[in-house]
């Protein structure tokens, strides 16, 4: 037997911070945030501002990540 003959992946994807963020909300408010983050007119940082204001604290570097698919909720 090699010593990687039992490699698999992990079960679990993995996701980003926004995403376990997203996971704790309510469906109405996972749906508003989904509606900011396909909107252009919020600039990331301003999205950062305003849910930081709302108790959610988080960065708008997570925040353009997620948006440009380059986080971990996108990687297979």
């Amino acid at each position: 037997m090699g010593l990687l003959d039992d490699l698999t992946p992990p079960d679990k994807k993995r996701i980003c911070l926004l995403g376990r963020i997203a996971e704790t909300l309510s469906k109405e408010d996972q749906t508003k945030l989904a509606e900011a983050l396909e909107n252009d007119k919020w600039s990331s940082n301003a999205l950062a501002k305003a849910l930081t204001e709302r108790g959610i604290k988080i960065q708008r570097h997570a925040l353009h990540d997620h948006r440009t698919k380059a986080c971990s909720c996108w990687r297979t």
